[in-house]
């Protein structure tokens, strides 16, 4: 079951390529602090070869992470999380709370928004 699930998150998010940065941040600009370290510490990397530890070490980076770049590393928590079902991930739990605002998508951020719907019509992958 579990090879299952991996498998379709592999194959939903195969097309997608690498960002050039995980994160969009002018170098000239203000100090960076280590909540951004952990989301640029992500970048150049394969989100396949991201493994738990990582995402432990670097448990703010999604928070971070916009548009191409929360999308790419996306499967990586997926894939994480089904891999550990009883794993506390601060990065997943960041997750779910931004995206379960109810009444429905008119509630989240700005940020959430720009940043998921970007996903318009690749749901028939899954």
């Amino acid at each position: 079951m579990l090879a299952a699930l991996l498998e379709k998150i592999y194959l939903a998010f195969a097309y997608r390529s690498m960002p050039g940065r995980a994160i969009d941040y002018d170098e000239g600009a203000s100090p960076v602090d280590s909540d951004v370290e952990d989301a640029l510490w992500f970048s150049g990397r394969n989100w396949r070869d991201i493994k738990l530890e990582d995402w432990k070490d670097h448990m703010c980076a999604f928070t971070f992470m916009f548009g191409e770049a929360a999308r790419y590393y996306l499967p990586s928590l997926l894939t994480v999380s089904a891999q550990s079902p009883k794993e506390w991930i601060y990065s997943l739990d960041s997750l779910m709370i931004e995206l379960d605002h109810y009444p429905g998508i008119e509630s989240w951020t700005f940020v959430s928004r720009s940043d998921f719907l970007g996903f318009a019509g690749t749901s028939t992958r899954l």
